[in-house]
């Protein structure tokens, strides 16, 4: 049976198995050291480099679960047909939400205060 190699965590096995119930692949946790010709997907962030498209022959999708795929060698991925995918909306709201805060932090000079008074100043005017 064909396999699919899942990082876990962060994905609870049960959600995934859930995903691709019906799909004939057995969902396993993603090692460090397998092979095997019967993987036809990895999910996940590591990284997949040259070696492991030659453990994994029968490779058909790498599926990326953040917004970036450069952790994956896109040239062995398109020499091999494996079809390679991201969440391009993956954590929006939350990014667009700590820009905000991070650039009202410089704004306003918090970091500089906060180091102000960690050592031991009251300095108001230290964000000058």
């Amino acid at each position: 049976m064909a396999r699919v190699l899942v990082e876990s965590p962060p994905f609870p096995m049960a959600i995934v198995a859930d995903v691709l119930t019906g799909c004939g692949v057995a969902i396993e946790a993603r090692g460090t050291e397998e092979t095997g010709a019967d993987v036809v997907g990895l999910l996940g962030w590591q990284p997949v480099v040259a070696a492991d498209f030659a453990r994994y022959p029968a490779l058909k999708v790498i599926a990326c679960c953040g917004v970036g795929f450069d952790q994956v060698d896109l040239a062995q991925a398109r020499r091999q047909g494996v079809w390679v995918c991201n969440v391009p909306d993956y954590c929006v709201e939350e990014m667009a939400d700590t820009t905000i805060a991070l650039l009202l932090a410089l704004v306003r000079g918090i970091i500089v205060l906060d180091r102000s008074v960690r050592a031991g100043q009251w300095d108001d005017h230290a964000a000058g």
